[in-house]
């Protein structure tokens, strides 16, 4: 036996049981009254992502429709998935390639172009460092030392191997911090 599709334009679902129409657009009827949610699959993304915004006090643009796990608003189109601030970017100022977009206002719901720059990873750490966004020493999730331990290890005599036993760590990492090519943020505002 042959399933009927959904009567609906461009959808490809099976029929629900006794309708014309697959069981999204039965539910979309008894709820709105229509069997299409105001055509809104067939409006292009970006005018579907404007109708998602409210706009904040200090001008920007937050997406109110699905946001992902780390934040950022993302929309689905022909099966692929875009994340807001780089579609939007893109559809105003044109192809980005594998560069970043990043946000000068520091809102990851935020798409407004105006508070979005084109950059790379090295700007983008520059930038968060600047607006001291980063992590950094012993409050860093990688760190394994606290500060009174570092400071220990700066002002001891002992062998790296003797304080990496003593502190359960590598010796390595005792010599990194001993030669400044670890915790540099420390050292940056000591100068």
């Amino acid at each position: 036996m042959i399933k009927k599709e959904c009567l609906v334009p461009n959808c490809k679902k099976p029929r629900h049981r006794y309708e014309k129409y697959c069981t999204t657009h039965v539910g979309r009827m008894y709820k709105t009254g229509k069997w299409s949610s105001d055509d809104y699959h067939t409006k292009p993304l970006y005018q579907r992502i404007m109708r998602k915004r409210k706009i904040t006090e200090n001008g920007c643009w937050e997406y109110t429709g699905k946001i992902a796990f780390d934040g950022y608003g993302v929309a689905m189109e022909d099966n692929k998935l875009y994340r807001i601030h780089r579609y939007v970017y893109i559809y105003r100022y044109g192809e980005i390639g594998d560069n970043l977009v990043l946000h000068l206002c520091d809102n990851r719901k935020c798409f407004n172009p105006k508070h979005l720059i084109y950059g790379d990873a090295k700007k983008n750490m520059e930038h968060a460092k600047k607006r001291k966004r980063l992590r950094v020493c012993d409050k860093s999730q990688s760190a394994k030392l606290t500060m009174e331990q570092f400071k220990y290890i700066l002002g001891s005599t002992k062998r790296n191997c003797d304080l990496a036993r003593e502190l359960g760590v590598h010796y390595n990492t005792i010599y990194r911090i001993r030669y400044k090519k670890t915790w540099r943020s420390y050292f940056e505002t000591k100068r």
